[in-house]
């Protein structure tokens, strides 16, 4: 994927992909690796801070109709209340894990989120002029774009902006990705007048591209399982947090190591010891269970489980291939 650098010959007219996420000079080798570096940690979550900021500020608008104000809340509410997932780059590698995650996702007839929102953060390695290099894993610059789950489709959205807004407005793209006659399919969504589209995109194709990840990571999220790193702030973390982004600070983030089973629901052990209180209130991953006597694969809705009183717990996943890095990394 291509991910524009901002140079002063970009054309003012046109809404280039936000490429300020996390950059560096430096490869690493893998997005988890990345993130364990301050520098690009503060990066992406700061990033994060700047969208919730110039959403409730009104400045991030839907490039295809114009109105901002259900773009800036659906992101708000991706970003503070629901899971975000890394997805490392050596997963898209070729097109195996791709075409079998295409092709699983066909044979089940639906197409869904293991949570109503999550927000991606992936990467890919690029040169100093912004292009694209190709890709063996390694990255050197961190970008995020956000699912959201419909009653029959997702759509996949991500933030562009005009050289001279970089900082001051957002433009958020979005397209449909669902599925048509048993096939997924990603289209851009058409305004009922055409001569009112506000704005172009200098790159068509940045969106298809993060659905390629999406995809891959829907797949092992919900059906195949995998390596993950979660992050399971406690109620005090989420409060806090919530207070730190609205002040404009980064919020405060840590993430450990589990592996999920794409049959199961994932849980944590959150009933103090020796006691029957209730579990505190967290997101169930939605998933598809196979059942043991049919073979047959049914959808398990996501759902919030536990007790509100007894505080949060908002899990952040990572999906990758960790086998060589059990440790607990803290960001």
């Amino acid at each position: 994927m291509a991910i524009a650098s901002y140079q002063k010959d970009k054309d003012t007219n046109l809404l280039y992909p936000i490429a300020s996420v996390g950059a560096t000079r430096d490869n690493y080798p893998s997005v988890k690796r990345a993130m364990e570096t301050a520098g690009i940690k503060d990066k992406v979550l700061n990033a994060f801070t700047d969208y919730v900021k110039l959403a409730q500020q009104g400045k991030c608008f839907d490039a295809y109709f114009g109105d901002h104000k259900g773009t800036a809340k659906e992101i708000i509410d991706c970003i503070i209340e629901y899971p975000k997932v890394i997805v490392e780059r050596h997963l898209s590698i070729g097109r195996s894990a791709y075409d079998k995650a295409v092709d699983e996702l066909e044979a089940l007839g639906d197409l869904r989120l293991p949570f109503p929102k999550i927000t991606i953060i992936s990467g890919e390695k690029i040169d100093l002029d912004g292009i694209t290099m190709d890709q063996d894993g390694t990255v050197n610059l961190i970008w995020s774009f956000f699912l959201f789950q419909h009653d029959d489709y997702i759509s996949v959205q991500a933030l562009f902006s005009r050289p001279n807004e970089i900082g001051t407005n957002y433009y958020v793209a979005h397209n449909v990705l669902q599925l048509v006659d048993g096939q997924i399919k990603l289209s851009r969504p058409v305004p009922i007048d055409e001569a009112k589209y506000k704005y172009k995109l200098a790159e068509e194709n940045t969106i298809s591209s993060m659905a390629y990840i999406a995809i891959i990571a829907i797949h092992m999220l919900t059906v195949s399982g995998g390596d993950i790193y979660m992050a399971t702030p406690t109620p005090d973390q989420v409060a806090i947090n919530r207070k730190r982004m609205n002040k404009g600070k980064k919020p405060l983030v840590e993430f450990r190591m589990i592996t999920i089973d794409g049959n199961k629901h994932d849980t944590l052990k959150s009933i103090p010891q020796g006691t029957h209180a209730s579990p505190k209130l967290h997101w169930r991953r939605g998933h598809w269970r196979t059942m043991r006597n049919s073979g047959k694969k049914v959808w398990i809705d996501p759902m919030l489980v536990g007790d509100e009183k007894n505080g949060k717990i908002i899990k952040d996943y990572a999906v990758g291939n960790y086998k060589e890095q059990r440790n607990v990394a803290v960001l």
